[in-house]
């Protein structure tokens, strides 16, 4: 996994607030949280993209000095004498900004915090300059995070001495979880070189392993000045500070296999030799410190991914069953058992526990209520959002080190499924949503994407529950897009169009954006645009009055279904000029009108329910949070009744769209400790 998304809606929100400008000409919706992590300063900025973003353009095949973007930022307290220092956490590593008026040009101008020394040892300096009291991290140090028998940092605790120098010898220890220290086997039977150590340390006296040294002395592909050029990757003990251990052999489960690896660790970062790892430019790897320190300190898992696992084997698509209850198109319309029909419903998430949260918070009999409402209000069709990258939630979708989906991931997937079947309505799946990175073509990110929609796609690609699949929400929005990389997003797309493709020819396909002219834009001829790859236009639009002319625009350009996909108005934060219920209903009869006028395939509002103040805030758990207009959007209050709005979009009529699928499995809550 790679670069986060800078969302901006924040600042325009603000700005719009301030300046009581016209929301439907300025402003489309994202789902979910929107404040993720930037750089919080050029420095940090500057030095990730020195050695990071060549392997997130995918110029070269490395694994990462940093991580794949920015993680949180605040103040700390560094050290006894420093404080309120800014940092910035990433997968690998902390930045910091000790002296923010210092020389920019110093090559130490920012410093990387003694992350591993202080997991070690647990000495963690307070305002009162006194050490805080922890104990060592039970953190694995390498390997899955459910791995029982891995080492961890508090193993190293008893093993930190200085030694003799052992230049050319071979590494012959081995460490265990509890810290002891025995010989260790030759693995001249595995077929590798006997690994040696290669150089000693005399600042901290340790040896360093061969691999490693190897590693930290590597020349590569580096942006300078904007130019992509050879040069040594980094000054090493800037980077990774002395070696406080000895480097030891142990065995680690990684996806679930034991794997043979040696670990060293350094001041500030861990290397791992994993002689389980087929492709040599990824078997030393930096250890992912900071998402460590981060959970070790403050309770809570990074918002950073972890490194990326070698693809399992395509996963086959089941049988379909007989397709007279499976969504097909004909000309520009869509057909169910023959005859065209108009999709008609919500984008949808959690009344109680909304965006991606409700993954999380999961509590089906919820869903059971909310998805009565969509019925209700005669609709026929849902619209979820899979939150393949929101940090809080990847422990619901992934196991171990991204090595494989959660099972229960799919369980609650299947379990919306039924929900919906039992109301007769289909569900439109977004596969990507909160996702920036577009990795390249067989990169080991673009290897991991794969997995992910083998795995989703591939269970579902013969379910008549599913309506379509949406390779991505709004991709226009994120930064790679709109920092002059949409060639990037399209190439990304295209390959993960044409795997769902492969996995499932039952389904029809879509790719939305925010503006409606990004859905024909294309860098040059050579690429596909967005329309051009997708079986039907996932139109979103929040500019009611103009709607129509975006539909006679887009059907100038194709033949295909036109869906709005999204469409809505807030009707708060109280006080804000046009955000009332009056102005929603309004504007709610001139899209039911354009989409009845120009004869196009359906409509899906945005949202169905309003949400509890505070929710879309910067911290949902936090009931002071600002309120932002993603609480207002709803037909339904909090308090259960409607606004005059959900008459007129009561008023747009369709059908029912049974599914043969069926299953009756108890419906499940998320336990609370989970949360």
């Amino acid at each position: 996994m790679k670069i986060k998304a800078i969302y901006r809606i924040l600042a325009i929100i603000t700005l719009l607030l301030l300046a009581n400008v016209s929301f439907a000409q300025s402003y489309s919706p994202i789902s979910g949280p929107v404040a993720l992590p930037v750089w919080a300063d050029p420095a940090f900025a500057s030095l990730w993209t020195r050695n990071d973003k060549p392997v997130a353009d995918g110029a070269v095949q490395r694994s990462w000095a940093w991580g794949p973007g920015p993680g949180r930022s605040m103040k700390e307290d560094i050290g006894p004498n420093l404080n309120d220092v800014l940092v910035q956490y990433t997968d690998k590593a902390r930045m910091e900004l000790p002296n923010p008026n210092g020389d920019r040009n110093s090559p130490w101008f920012v410093t990387s915090g003694l992350l591993v020394k202080e997991m070690v040892t647990a000495q963690v300096y307070s305002r009162q300059m006194n050490p805080v009291a922890l104990q060592p991290a039970q953190i694995n140090v390498a390997g899955d995070d459910g791995d029982a028998n891995a080492p961890t940092y508090a193993s190293f605790t008893n093993n930190l001495a200085s030694v003799a120098d052992r230049t050319g010898q071979n590494v012959d220890k081995t460490i265990e979880r509890d810290g002891t220290i025995t010989p260790h086997i030759s693995v001249a039977l595995v077929g590798i070189p006997e690994p040696k150590f290669a150089h000693f340390e005399p600042a901290s006296g340790h040896n360093i392993a061969d691999a490693f040294y190897t590693f930290l002395n590597q020349t590569g592909k580096v942006y300078d000045n904007g130019n992509l050029v050879e040069a040594p990757l980094f000054n090493w003990v800037y980077v990774m500070g002395y070696p406080i251990s000895e480097p030891y052999w142990t065995q680690v489960q990684v996806g679930g296999k034991v794997h043979d690896v040696i670990v060293q660790l350094f001041e500030r970062r861990t290397l791992t030799y994993d002689l389980g790892e087929s492709d040599p430019m990824w078997q030393v790897q930096m250890g992912n410190v900071g998402q460590h320190y981060y959970a070790w300190r403050f309770g809570d898992h990074q918002s950073q991914p972890m490194p990326p696992a070698p693809a399992p084997p395509n996963v086959a698509p089941a049988a379909a069953p007989n397709n007279d209850t499976f969504i097909h198109i004909s000309d520009d319309q869509f057909t169910y058992k023959g005859s065209v029909i108009k999709m008609k419903g919500s984008n949808y998430f959690n009344s109680q526990n909304p965006w991606a949260e409700m993954w999380r918070r999961w509590d089906g009999p919820q869903v059971d209520a909310d998805l009565s409402r969509v019925s209700a209000l005669g609709g026929n069709v849902i619209r979820i959002s899979l939150p393949y990258d929101v940090y809080r939630i990847q422990p619901v979708i992934w196991q171990g080190l991204r090595a494989n989906i959660n099972p229960i991931f799919i369980q609650r997937i299947n379990e919306l499924l039924q929900i919906a079947a039992k109301y007769q309505l289909k569900v439109d799946v977004s596969l990507f949503d909160w996702y920036d990175d577009a990795p390249g073509a067989n990169t080991p990110d673009d290897r991991q994407n794969k997995m992910y929609i083998d795995a989703i796609v591939g269970a579902f690609a013969g379910d008549d529950r599913i309506f379509a699949w949406d390779i991505h929400n709004e991709a226009d929005i994120y930064f790679n897009w709109q920092h002059g990389r949409a060639d990037k997003v399209l190439a990304w797309m295209g390959r993960v169009t044409a795997e769902v493709r492969r996995l499932d020819p039952n389904h029809p396909i879509g790719i939305s954006m925010s503006d409606y002219r990004n859905l024909y834009y294309k860098p040059d001829p050579s690429y596909k645009s967005a329309i051009e790859m997708s079986d039907f236009v996932a139109l979103h639009s929040y500019d009611a009055g103009n709607i129509q002319n975006q539909i006679i625009a887009l059907k100038n350009i194709s033949s295909k279904p036109i869906l709005l996909q999204e469409t809505g108005w807030p009707t708060g934060p109280s006080g804000v000029s046009n955000y009332n219920e009056p102005t929603q209903r309004f504007l709610y009869s001139l899209a039911v009108q354009a989409v009845q006028t120009q004869n196009t395939a359906g409509l899906l509002q945005w949202t169905l329910f309003d949400y509890i103040p505070g929710t879309s805030g910067a911290n949902p758990a936090d009931p002071n949070s600002p309120l932002l207009i993603q609480d207002f959007f709803g037909l339904i209050r909090t308090d259960g009744s409607y606004k005059p709005a959900a008459d007129v979009f009561r008023s747009y009529s369709t059908i029912s769209l049974p599914s043969k699928t069926q299953t009756n499995a108890p419906l499940t809550r998320a336990p609370k400790d989970q949360w």
